[in-house]
């Protein structure tokens, strides 16, 4: 061939046909082996059956000197839900014992400055026909709180309100007020120890736990009413979990047999 150039373009373009013209097999594909991961078997830890956790302890007219005594039995007893009501007079006279009932997950309230006697028609009255007085009362005892707290460094806003002597009911217009201070009224209690009723005997240990007992299969918290200013509250409460104790394995197996709306 007299020109070489050629012959090497022609031999090119004949091993390049070659290639396009020859089908490409297909490449197997390698599937990515799909394992499960062996199941881990987490241990489930139930915590123990403590019948104070269906239990809320509401404490009236504190601070005063059992106070702290009384949050510390509270938490040494396993009570997770406790308020504390608190007379808005007192607070400057205990102010350490604010940080104690928070430090402690427990719930400040706000129970008026002066603790008026609610339960008489006449005091109601009053506060209607005054209901500047009453807007006090309740204004008074948030500042108060907030103030004491704020001074050790502690931001709390108060939202509940506990009536003094009123356990389910307080005129509209009182109610209204007690509202519009951003604060949401407490139902009451179940269970009153009687602890501050002049004309009826104060619950002992015994007396207490069988309510608690027999309140135990119900669909809701129970609720114990106490004043922490009668004294001896931390050796009965003591003593009532001594005594359900024995009821414990029997209350346990109650409460898991009874279905329980969220709360």
């Amino acid at each position: 061939m007299k020109n070489p150039l050629i012959f090497y373009i022609i031999i090119i373009l004949m091993i390049l046909s070659i290639v396009i013209l020859t089908p490409i097999k297909d490449v197997p594909k390698v599937e990515h082996l799909k394992t499960p991961l062996p199941a881990v078997n987490t241990p489930q830890y139930k915590e123990p059956f403590n019948v104070w956790n269906n239990v809320i302890v509401r404490v009236d007219d504190g601070p005063d000197i059992y106070t702290s005594e009384l949050v510390k039995t509270l938490k040494e007893l396993g009570v997770k839900n406790a308020i504390f009501g608190l007379i808005g007079r007192n607070i400057k006279n205990y102010p350490d014992t604010l940080p104690e009932i928070l430090n402690a997950g427990y719930t400040i309230a706000n129970h008026t400055y002066t603790h008026p006697r609610m339960h008489l028609k006449r005091v109601r009255a009053y506060y209607i026909r005054n209901p500047e007085q009453w807007r006090w009362q309740i204004a008074k005892t948030n500042d108060t709180i907030e103030e004491v707290l704020r001074s050790k460094g502690i931001s709390y806003q108060c939202k509940v309100f506990c009536c003094p002597e009123v356990p389910n009911y307080l005129p509209p217009l009182l109610d209204e007020i007690v509202r519009e201070q951003g604060l949401v009224p407490d139902k009451g209690w179940d269970i009153d120890s009687c602890d501050s009723v002049r004309n009826r005997k104060r619950l002992n240990a015994e007396e207490i736990a069988y309510r608690i007992d027999k309140l135990s299969n119900k669909n809701c918290k129970i609720k114990i009413l106490i004043h922490s200013r009668k004294g001896r509250w931390s050796d009965e409460l003591k003593e009532i979990d001594k005594i359900l104790s024995n009821s414990k394995e029997i209350i346990a197996r109650r409460l898991n047999n009874v279905k329980r709306e969220p709360i």
